[in-house]
Parts: C-alpha cells; structure tokens; sequence
C-alpha cells in the first residue's frame, strides 16, 4: 500500500514537470520551399516558380541570371506585399498577374534563392543585394530565417 501511494505521488508530481515542457517548447524553424514545374528551360521559354512557406513570412524571391545579372522577382509591381501566409502557395508570376518571366539567356544555369524571414526585409532596391540580404539575416532571431535556393537550368 505505502508502495502503491509513493508511485501515485511520484506520478503526480511529474505531471506538472511534463505540461510545464510542453508549454516552453520552441516552435519549429521558418522553412522555406521553392521549385518550378520542370528542371530544365530553353532560351525564350516562360518560367514560374511556386514557394511555400511553414510560418507566416516575409520573402523575397532572388535570381542570379545566365548573365550575371541579379534581379528581384518577387515582390514585384503586380505582387507588391512581400508576406505570404503559412501553408499558402505563391506562384510567381501568378497566372492572373499579366505579365511572365521570359528566360533570355544566355544558356547556362540560373540560381534563384528564396529568403524568407518573421521580419521585414529591406532588399527592394539595394545597391548591394547581397550586404542587404546578409545584414537582413544577422538581424533575424534564430528559427525567424530561410533560405531555400535552385539551380534552374537554361539550354540554347
């Protein structure tokens, strides 16, 4: 019996141990999907990119050209607000937008990168993308950050 009433007060005890853990537990990291309907493109072909992301974020949708060129997709003047919705997924540029990537080369591999953060990001008009896009990561709380990047191929 004394044994019987010792578990019982153990188990008691460690109740409260166990909700207190659940109730502190850190939310999973910000994670970012990005991918196109096909990998591979010909020079003159139109391009979407679709993206999701697992917590309510700011993103911003980056492409460093066959050219070398680095341009801002998303946002763009047809899609101003950089914030998606969790679980929601954004296809860039959306069929009802009016307008379409056109991939114009040269052939050779594109690299598009998707940044995605609980805060803001300042990158719109940069002069130096990259400082911007790396002063906006080192701002970000752990877990509030993601990247997620895709070499799309372009073929003459």
């Amino acid at each position: 019996m004394r044994m019987a009433a010792r578990l019982l007060c153990a188990l008691l005890l460690a109740l409260p141990a166990a909700a207190a853990a659940q109730w502190w537990t850190e939310p999973p990291p910000l994670q970012v999907r990005l991918w196109t309907d096909k990998p591979a493109y010909r020079v003159g072909d139109t391009i979407r990119f679709s993206l999701a992301v697992s917590r309510d974020a700011y993103v911003a949708l980056v492409n460093v050209g066959t050219s070398g060129g680095t341009t801002v997709i998303f946002p763009n003047r047809f899609h101003p607000s950089p914030r998606v919705e969790a679980g929601r997924e954004v296809t860039i540029p959306a069929p009802e937008s009016g307008f379409a990537l056109t991939l114009r080369g040269p052939a050779g591999v594109e690299r598009v990168r998707a940044i995605a953060s609980e805060a803001p990001i300042a990158i719109g008009e940069a002069a130096d993308l990259a400082a911007a896009v790396e002063a906006a990561r080192r701002r970000a709380a752990p877990g509030q950050w993601a990247e997620a990047t895709m070499a799309v191929e372009v073929r003459p």
